[in-house]
């Protein structure tokens, strides 16, 4: 087995304001534009929802990864995934 461990960030720009935008980029919300293969299914919370401290799984190209939401402030501007394949 290899074990690899990998950091990433990025900036994103999107042409619209930040109010409308920012929200379209959590798990829940996300399922309206990213495609079929975004299926976050939520261990926490339940009901599902977009919050910080959320932890769901998604299965994508035969892998599985498990996801938690570790920041998640829309006043702030911050938001914060870490995740494991």
């Amino acid at each position: 087995m290899a074990i690899a461990h990998v950091r990433n960030s990025f900036e994103l720009i999107v042409n619209a304001p930040y109010e409308t935008a920012a929200r379209l980029f959590a798990p829940v919300a996300e399922r309206q534009w990213a495609g079929e293969d975004w299926k976050p299914e939520f261990l926490f919370p339940r009901p599902e929802r977009d919050c910080e401290g959320a932890v769901f799984t998604l299965r994508r190209g035969g892998r599985e990864s498990v996801w938690i939401n570790t920041r998640f402030d829309l006043e702030a501007r911050r938001f914060q995934y870490v995740y494991f394949i």
